[in-house]
């Protein structure tokens, strides 16, 4: 399952044993991964932009506008019964932290 973020780049949603047994080949990708367990999100993976023209500084502040950007999708998306998740609470607090 892919998940839109700003812009054009797109977060794939993986479990966490499909992570742990594809690792390597999930770590090359400059794609963004949610993390699931048991269908309920654990944790984000967010590589750093890659491209040689930028500074390491600029490329953590990419990083983390991406990051930003996942949280924010995570606040706005309801569960199928309509109610706020766990992670959607803890993304709502780190958010609230950053600004």
């Amino acid at each position: 399952m892919c998940t839109q973020l700003s812009g054009s780049v797109v977060a794939v949603r993986v479990g966490i044993r499909e992570l742990r047994a594809r690792l390597a080949s999930h770590l090359e990708t400059a794609t963004p991964i949610e993390v699931t367990r048991h269908g309920r999100t654990v944790g984000l993976y967010v590589p750093l932009p890659q491209e040689s023209d930028l500074s390491d500084h600029e490329r953590l502040l990419e990083a983390g506008r991406l990051m930003q950007a996942e949280l924010q999708r995570l606040v706005k998306t309801c569960g199928a019964d309509g109610y706020v998740r766990k992670d959607q609470l803890i993304a709502k607090e780190i958010l609230d932290l950053l600004t």
